[in-house]
């Protein structure tokens, strides 16, 4: 389960530069499901679209928060050419603390998606993450 939240990490890390008007809650399903392909076909409310954005924007404050501007960056960059999550951080050459923290992080995050979804959408949301990692 934690290897799924890391993976879904993935595009929220991508998207921390949330636009203005989706950080006010205005955020719209194309938009969220575009930069998050975990929830492509989920048919998400426009509710759950702005818990979604609120969520991704506090987890990237979390993790950035445990993160060196540098370690930052690495993580990016390679998220930007390519490379999975586990590969991007492992790139960032994380303490033993941070990558407890970030376990952290991720659990609070799975949580919480589970809480916005439904019990289906967060089905459906699991398989594509699996999906996408196998792809």
């Amino acid at each position: 389960m934690l290897r799924l939240a890391m993976i879904a990490l993935t595009g929220l890390i991508l998207i921390s530069n949330v636009p203005p008007s989706i950080a006010q809650g205005n955020a719209s399903k194309p938009y969220i499901t575009s930069q998050l392909p975990a929830l492509k076909g989920l048919d998400l409310t426009v509710e759950q679209g702005q818990q979604i954005a609120a969520l991704s924007e506090r987890t990237i404050a979390e993790v950035n928060a445990k993160l060196s501007a540098e370690q930052q960056q690495q993580i990016k960059t390679a998220l930007n050419e390519g490379k999975d999550l586990r590969t991007a951080i492992q790139s960032a050459n994380l303490s033993f603390r941070q990558k407890r923290s970030m376990q952290g992080i991720l659990q609070n995050m799975q949580s919480e998606m589970k809480g916005i979804l439904t019990p289906a959408q967060y089905q459906q949301w699991e398989q594509n993450i699996r999906n996408r990692n196998n792809g």
